[in-house]
């Protein structure tokens, strides 16, 4: 079964193990609490509280809600590419690796909007502000590295054909995305993401 880990280990900023375990603690109580109650529920104070953290400790690690929500989107996005790596097999097509993995993700979005939901307003809040002010790296639909692992494990050097399709493929899924977190069905999506992909690969090749 392709399974997500428990914890991711991103760690944008260069934080001592101690305030590396206690972002990956309020980055964990963030999105259980996001899950249920959605961007709302998701507040500093209350994920200090979920994750036994007083808000003092909590806000010298996140500035606000949004950075800790794009945190919490950073560490999805490492599980994903963390699974990728070594979850699926090399030795599977470029379409199939992708496939496997969209289709989980997409589930789980169907499983969990208000997560998603929450998460993807975080981002597009002023994500660029959070970046900066925080220390965190660019995040955006061009830099999933985990659509550039699944369509070529192993490439740390991507070609410039190859690296366009891996954007491409971003921004597809940066859509889709919204399109199920917004209540589109799965299966009518990854249809759609399906047909686009494989034009994209004919393309490459």
């Amino acid at each position: 079964m392709f399974e997500f880990p428990a914890h991711a280990t991103v760690v944008p900023r260069a934080f001592s193990p101690a305030q590396a375990a206690g972002l990956r603690a309020l980055t964990d109580a963030a999105i259980e609490l996001a899950a249920v109650g959605g961007y709302e529920a998701a507040g500093v104070r209350e994920v200090a509280a979920a994750a036994g953290m007083s808000a003092a400790r909590a806000y010298q690690l996140v500035g606000s809600k949004d950075e800790l929500l794009v945190h919490a989107l950073l560490s999805l996005s490492e599980r994903s590419t963390h699974a990728v790596r070594t979850e699926l097999a090399v030795d599977a097509s470029p379409a199939t690796r992708l496939g496997v993995v969209l289709d989980r993700i997409m589930r789980q979005i169907a499983a969990r909007p208000l997560l998603y939901r929450a998460l993807l307003r975080a981002y597009l809040s002023d994500a660029a502000s959070i970046v900066v002010a925080s220390g965190l790296p660019a995040f955006g639909p061009d830099r999933a590295g985990w659509i550039l692992e699944a369509l070529f494990p192993g490439d740390d050097d991507p070609s410039p054909d190859r690296r366009a399709l891996t954007e491409s493929v971003s921004l597809l899924f940066l859509g889709a995305m919204v399109s199920v977190a917004a209540g589109r069905d799965v299966g009518e999506v990854r249809q759609v993401l399906d047909r686009t992909v494989d034009a994209l690969l004919g393309e490459l090749e």
